[in-house]
């Protein structure tokens, strides 16, 4: 995701800085069934990230995405990168793109599906 240059770059090093001071942490499916991931919208100095053990382990890269569908039939396949960028981009203040709650702003463009 850094790799990728500007917002990318910015939501990677979140990221980095969430994980360096342990404030990403991984939850069972059972626990919150719809989601691959949470995090506050807007962060503030206590962020957090939560990711889907499922999604850490099985969904890891664009070769082992999740074959997600929205609530019109469309294809929305998820990874952890860009469930990474996805919550990342509620941490900075940004919200959903979409009625089904799968994409924000930077998700797609910082993930690995492209």
């Amino acid at each position: 995701m850094s790799a990728a240059g500007g917002v990318c770059r910015s939501l990677a090093l979140l990221t980095t800085e969430l994980l360096d001071r342990q404030r990403i942490r991984l939850f069972d499916q059972a626990e919150y069934q719809a989601a691959a991931g949470a995090a506050p919208l807007g962060g503030g100095v206590r962020s957090y990230m939560l990711l889907s053990r499922a999604m850490v382990l099985n969904y890891q890269d664009a070769l082992h995405r999740s074959a997600n569908v929205d609530s019109r039939g469309q294809p929305r396949p998820e990874t952890l990168q860009l469930v990474l960028a996805h919550e990342a981009d509620h941490l900075r203040g940004l919200d959903h793109v979409d009625e089904d709650g799968y994409l924000t702003p930077n998700a797609l463009r910082c993930s690995d599906l492209l």
